[in-house]
């Protein structure tokens, strides 16, 4: 048998190289998730070997933390690009959290939850057609393609039982910097949400004046359990994510949408 018989074809190289890249891409994403639970359930009696050998990585920090995001993205990049995202189970666990996407507005320079200046018009928060007016009596029918649509940004922060609140508000900034500017982010959507919601208010209300900051407030309700009830559901809890400031410069290259910071409790630019 001559050896350009037996030799593999071009065809069949690339298949093979495509074959061995699929099933590293499976073992890399499948262990970032077997990673993530570890971090999240990690016995007491492991924590000190763990911050020895990858110092704030419990904490969602430090330098094997950034491999990890790093990892993370590109795969998520290339799993959505060849759609093989997979994100589905045959039994999917029944949420608890319910959140609603809401506009604060306001006249002046203050701060979104601070009292209105004497001379200035009131802030106004102007809520999701979804959100229930009283979370104990209310039946939902229509909006379904909006309330798909909110869903599809929504983003759920809360607090982890074994967590202090420094720690959740360290987690809280490094997900809503993701969420608003990463690979693979919903900031540019969020912003024209902004945009459609403020003309929507203008079109239903008297008031047709600028407002000088717009925030992006997400509402979330909490489902109780069984053994919970009643009552039925508590909430809303409320968390800034993002602002807008209707007519205000930006930098080159940052976009109008800036990011909130649960940790210094202050806003800063998103890059485009």
């Amino acid at each position: 048998m001559s050896a350009s018989s037996t030799s593999p074809s071009t065809r069949q190289v690339y298949l093979g190289l495509f074959i061995a890249g699929q099933l590293l891409f499976l073992l890399i994403r499948n262990g970032l998730e077997v990673a993530d639970y570890a971090r999240k359930h990690l016995p007491d009696a492991m924590h000190p070997a763990a911050e020895r050998l990858a110092p704030g990585w419990r904490e969602e920090r430090g330098h094997l933390n950034q491999l990890m995001e790093t990892v993370d993205r590109a795969t998520k990049t290339y799993a959505q690009a060849t759609e093989q995202l997979q994100n589905w189970s045959l039994f999917p666990n029944v949420g608890r959290d319910c959140v609603f996407p809401a506009l604060c507005m306001r006249w002046d320079p203050a701060a979104w939850s601070a009292p209105a200046q004497p001379s200035m018009p009131p802030p106004i928060q102007f809520l999701s057609d979804n959100e229930p007016l009283d979370i104990k009596d209310f039946f939902r029918l229509g909006n379904y393609r909006l309330r798909k649509f909110e869903d599809s940004f929504a983003l759920t922060l809360k607090m982890n039982d074994d967590e202090t609140e420094k720690e959740a508000r360290e987690r809280w900034a490094t997900r809503i910097r993701e969420h608003l500017e990463g690979p693979q982010s919903y900031g540019d959507m969020i912003f024209a949400y902004m945009r459609w919601r403020l003309d929507q208010y203008k079109a239903r209300t008297d008031n047709k004046v600028m407002p000088t900051q717009v925030f992006l407030v997400g509402r979330r309700y909490l489902v109780s359990l069984p053994d919970e009830a009643p009552p039925f559901a508590s909430g809303p809890f409320e968390l800034l994510l993002a602002r807008w400031r209707p007519g205000m410069p930006v930098g080159a290259g940052d976009s109008p949408l800036e990011m909130y910071d649960p940790v210094s409790d202050s806003f800063r630019a998103r890059r485009k």
